[in-house]
Formats: C-alpha cells, structure tokens, sequence
C-alpha cells in the first residue's frame, strides 16, 4: 500500500485533501477534520520511505500490538500509533475501519461547533470535605493542535521559528469544504492577509510554478510576506518566479489595492522589475495577466493601448481581412488589394 492511495480514500470518503509540506528534510501532511482542533493522521515521506501514523486514543496500546502497527515515531505521543504501509502482514479492511474510527473519534459534536469561545464546559462534580454540597470544577480545554501539540513542540526543538498570529489565523480559516476550495480559499486567505507584513530575512525558495498560500510551509509563507512588504515599500528585490506569481495573483484579485487603477499601476511595476532583472521565467505571464486585468475590469481603450498597441493593430487588420473575404465573394463591392490598401473603402 502507498501513501498516495491512503490520500485518495482520505479524500473521496472524507473530503479532506492532505497537503503536503516540506519540513527538515522530510515531507509531510497532517489531516485534520474541519472543526477539530487536532489532527487524526499524520502523511509522512522521507529518503523514498512513506509512513502513515494514527490517533487511536485509548486503543493506541492494543492497536500498536497488532500486525504491521507499532508505536508512532514522530508524534511523541501514547494516544498515537504507527503503520507499516510496505508490511505484507498489513490487512488493508482492518487498517480502514481503524482509520474510519480514528476519524469518527476526532468529528467535534454538532453542539460543539456552535459553542462560543468562551464557553466552559461544567461537567466534573466533587465533594467537599464534608460530603454535603457540591464543588463544581471546570474542564480545561483541550489545546488546539498548532499550538500545544508533540507536532508544534517539534518544530520548536527543530529550530522552526513560532508562527506569527496572522499567519496561524490564516492557516487555521482554510475552509476544506468550500467549493471550487483551491480558489475560494486563496482569495478568503489573500483578504486576511491583504495588510499583514513581515521581516524575515532568509530568501527561501518554491519549487511549485503557481501555489496558493495553503501549498507553502511557515518558512515559505513568513519570506513572501516580507518581500511582499518590500515591494510595497518601493525595495524591489529579485526573487523566484513563483513569489511574482503569488503577488501578481493577489493584485487581480484586488487584494491589498485601493481600486483596479491601483491594481494595473503595481502589476506594471512588478512586471516592469521582472524585465529589469532579466528574469525570463515570468515574462510569458505579463501580457496574458495584463491583457486578462484590463478585459475583465473594462479599462478604456487609453489605458490598454500602451501595453496592447501590436495586439491592437493585429486586431485591426484580422476585422480588414474578414470584411475583405466578404467583399470578395461580390464583385460590385471594392476588390481585396483596394481593402487593403484603403480600409475606408469598407462599406459602413
């Protein structure tokens, strides 16, 4: 069994998409159900082995007995267990109904979800010393899992940076059940973001040709910002196609703009930075992105003809040609070469 089939019946029972991210030399993805505050599995791959890890709560020590279970390794944590994927020992309808439990055990009650923040659950009653009233007790609130879990305590220990808020905000609004989600939640994320900046000083680099905020690890996230905040400020520094990607996306989505001619004046600006710094990788994108901003936000013929003047005039002669086609099939109308040598022939 592969790791990428237990992905694919995560998703198409549950929903739930596992992202993947890179984190000191290792890939992985933590699957959460959306409401819960922690996550039930745990995607991981690393020098070509892949290992899944479950949260079995109080069967984790009957379960990690079995057949191609044992012990998790990377979740410091007895509620956690481990699957041998490549063991031939592993029986595939009894690993599923373990990961079904596993899910149905992390789903938050109904109740729960419409609880407000600040409500305390009072469920405990004690004695007094005297064994005639009762002493209510509140139940501490489990914590969420990017703040207190093994998972974040390891990052620390890893030398990671703490996650700022706004990006933990972000992360944790990622909606796994909007439709289209890679879209919707670019553009609900890009919205939270639209005013935060950064100062991270390390350049970190993204090896995919057009992510969106929930393909990218902390490090990631924390070094776009800060060039973003750069850019804003007027510092342009030449970075991977991909952060031009990102921004550029952002401004025609209107985000962090004040109108669609605040929009079209900073894609100019990056695009002009682009050629500047000979950076080839992106100068396939501006026209279309270009030509797609001033369409869609009906700009007036001014405003497109000093980036689209070529096109225009193609444009142009492409109209000539078909009228020309159509004079052509009626010999009282004006000949081809006089179309094209005198466009004011054309009939009105």
């Amino acid at each position: 069994m592969h790791l990428a089939e237990v992905a694919d019946y995560i998703q198409s029972k549950y929903g739930i998409e596992a992202s993947y991210v890179d984190l000191a030399g290792q890939t992985l993805a933590a699957v959460t159900v959306p409401g819960a505050n922690e996550s039930f599995a745990l995607l991981l791959k690393k020098d070509g082995r892949e290992t899944f890890e479950l949260k079995a709560g109080s069967l984790a020590k009957f379960l990690a007995a079995q057949s191609a279970f044992g012990p998790a390794v990377f979740m410091q944590d007895p509620a956690w267990i481990r699957v041998d994927l490549d063991n031939p020992a592993l029986n595939d309808r009894f690993f599923y109904k373990t990961l079904d439990s596993a899910y149905q055990s992390s789903r938050p009650l109904e109740a729960e979800k419409n609880m407000a923040e600040d409500r305390q659950e009072h469920e405990i009653y004690l004695l007094d010393d005297e064994g005639e009233d009762f002493q209510e007790e509140v139940i501490p609130k489990r914590p969420a899992f990017f703040k207190d879990s093994d998972f974040d305590r390891l990052l620390v220990e890893k030398g990671q940076p703490v996650i700022p808020e706004g990006i933990k905000q972000m992360q944790e609004s990622y909606d796994y059940l909007a439709v289209p989600r890679r879209e919707s939640n670019f553009y609900r994320q890009g919205m939270l973001m639209a005013n935060y900046e950064d100062d991270f000083a390390q350049m970190v680099p993204i090896n995919k040709q057009r992510p969106v905020y929930h393909d990218l690890t902390v490090y990631q996230l924390r070094s776009y910002f800060s060039w973003r905040t750069k850019f804003r400020q007027g510092k342009y520094k030449p970075a991977p196609a991909a952060y031009v990607y990102l921004l550029a996306s952002e401004l025609v989505c209107q985000i962090g703009v004040k109108d669609k001619a605040d929009g079209l004046r900073q894609l100019r600006l990056l695009f002009a930075k682009c050629v500047e710094q000979k950076d080839i990788s992106t100068s396939w994108q501006e026209k279309h992105i270009l030509q797609n901003y001033l369409v869609y936000y009906g700009f007036a013929l001014e405003e497109i003809r000093p980036d689209f003047e070529d096109e225009l005039m193609r444009g142009k002669f492409i109209i000539i040609f078909c009228l020309v086609k159509r004079a052509d099939r009626n010999s009282t109308r004006p000949s081809a070469a006089c179309l094209l040598i005198c466009p004011r022939t054309i009939p009105c």
